[in-house]
């Protein structure tokens, strides 16, 4: 939130408004420097802690994210090969309905042979 003109001047006390003049007198330093260097320096480390809260949070998403797609990636591949084994499964199965009916039907045609005969 932006300070208005008053509030500025209210930071600043009496001694402060005081300021310092040059020894010839042709210029005020308003408010003395001390105040200024204070102000400064408290916005300085203000600001440099700010920004290094910033990018932690910024590391710490980017890290999240890091580990979502990784996790994404895995879950893909891991599906990939569940798919590929399930078909194996699955073919393995038809395979031997098949030959227990091919089997089942050479027996039988052995039997009606053996029943001509």
């Amino acid at each position: 939130m932006k300070k208005s003109k008053a509030e500025y001047e209210n930071d600043f006390d009496d001694a402060d408004r005081k300021g310092i003049y040059e020894n010839d007198g042709d210029f005020f330093i308003y408010p003395s420097p001390n105040k200024v260097l204070k102000k400064l320096v408290y916005n300085y480390v203000t600001g440099f802690m700010y920004g290094a809260l910033v990018e932690a949070s910024a590391s710490e998403e980017n890290a999240r994210m890091m580990a979502m797609q990784s996790a994404t990636n895995n879950a893909e591949e891991m599906l990939k090969e569940l798919s590929v084994e399930y078909n194996r499964v699955r073919q393995a199965a038809i395979t031997q309905e098949i030959t227990e009916v091919i089997g089942g039907a050479k027996a039988l045609k052995k039997k009606k042979k053996k029943q001509v005969r």
